[in-house]
């Protein structure tokens, strides 16, 4: 991303893919980028609201959506929005809460991977 947006590239990707260090926007590592700033990235809520303050992140990642990972750009609003519904569940459901204070268990993170690779018919 560096080679194409050049040397200040962390101001124009999502905010969801940075955060600020004294005072200056630095890129997440991968183990800083969760469930949870998906939303953020996408730029809206599971119910296809906007998130306010986002708006530049929403068409940003609509437009890479509908360029680079869907087959059907024209209805990219509604897949995006169902599939933040999954990941919302999956977030709340199966998320690892030992950032939190607990451990997950095995039978936990087997329902979790039966969960995300149930083939849709």
């Amino acid at each position: 991303m560096k080679n194409r947006l050049g040397n200040n590239y962390a101001y124009n990707v999502p905010q969801a893919f940075y955060k600020l260090k004294r005072g200056k926007k630095v890129e997440l590592d991968e183990d800083e980028y969760t469930l949870g700033s998906i939303v953020f990235t996408a730029g809206m809520w599971k119910e296809g609201n906007t998130i306010r303050g986002y708006e530049q992140d929403q068409a940003l990642f609509m437009d890479y959506a509908r360029a680079e990972l869907l087959i059907s750009p024209h209805n990219a609003q509604a897949v995006i929005k169902s599939h933040l519904v999954e990941i919302e569940k999956i977030r709340v459901k199966y998320r690892n809460s030992a950032a939190h204070k607990d451990p997950i268990d095995v039978i936990g993170a087997r329902e979790c991977l039966d969960y995300m690779c149930i083939p849709k018919k």
